[in-house]
């Protein structure tokens, strides 16, 4: 599924690093909209209406949910998070979740979607577990950088300084961590590791992330960190 391309809804997209790494995730939202349309889920809710029925958005999935390939047409209300005209509806594709009746969730722009009045997938908690470090050695994972946190105060635009902590959508690696969002902790033993110029030209964009690591107990470890564009 393509969510793994971007990011999910919610996150926000960081223009200046400077206000939101201390100890707060920031990076690019990953989505599979392919309109560009930007949402506030601070201030809009996370709503799909399918022939009149309302199915309410849940995020913060860490596994990406199986589907069947079969497509539902739905319809995204405006969303008016800063004022002025009320912005039109907006037509949109959702998936039919495998195992899982199109009349009770769907998946959509990375986040299931419930109908209004039904319990939530049992698999939901699965979707939301992330995997925990398990392979022997050392190991090559690359995909979408969707964001870093860090301890230290930012001293400018993309200022990041070791340690952090970096959120990777896992694409290429293991089986067990592939379409999975990971944690990667990098330290001063991790060469080369990202910097500032990593953070305005992959992070701020859309890039990707390569990294090599072990596992420290359930922990990934950073022995190597390299970023491309998007």
């Amino acid at each position: 599924m393509p969510s793994r391309q971007q990011v999910l809804a919610g996150v926000c997209l960081c223009l200046a690093l400077t206000s939101c790494l201390a100890l707060t995730s920031c990076g690019t939202a990953r989505t599979h909209d392919t309109s560009g349309t930007e949402r506030s889920a601070a201030s809009c809710a996370a709503v799909l209406r399918v022939d009149r029925v309302t199915y309410i958005g849940i995020g913060g999935l860490l596994r990406d949910p199986e589907v069947t390939g079969e497509e539902v047409e739905a319809v995204m209300p405006g969303c008016n998070d800063t004022g002025g005209e009320m912005p039109p509806e907006e037509t949109v594709t959702a998936q039919v979740l495998t195992e899982i009746g199109s009349d009770t969730a769907l998946l959509f722009n990375g986040d299931v979607y419930v109908r209004e009045g039904r319990e939530a997938p049992e698999q939901l908690r699965y979707w939301r577990t992330a995997p925990k470090c398990s392979t022997e050695g050392t190991f090559e994972l690359a995909g979408t950088w969707l964001g870093v946190q860090g301890p230290h105060k930012p001293q400018y635009d993309g200022d990041i300084q070791l340690p952090y902590r970096i959120t990777v959508h896992v694409d290429e690696g293991p089986d067990e961590y592939v379409k999975t969002q990971i944690t990667v902790h990098a330290d001063i033993s991790t060469s080369p590791a990202l910097g500032p110029d990593d953070v305005k030209s992959s992070l701020w964009t859309g890039g990707t992330v390569t990294a090599q690591v072990r596992c420290d107990g359930d922990t990934f470890a950073a022995t190597a960190l390299t970023a491309e564009e998007n």
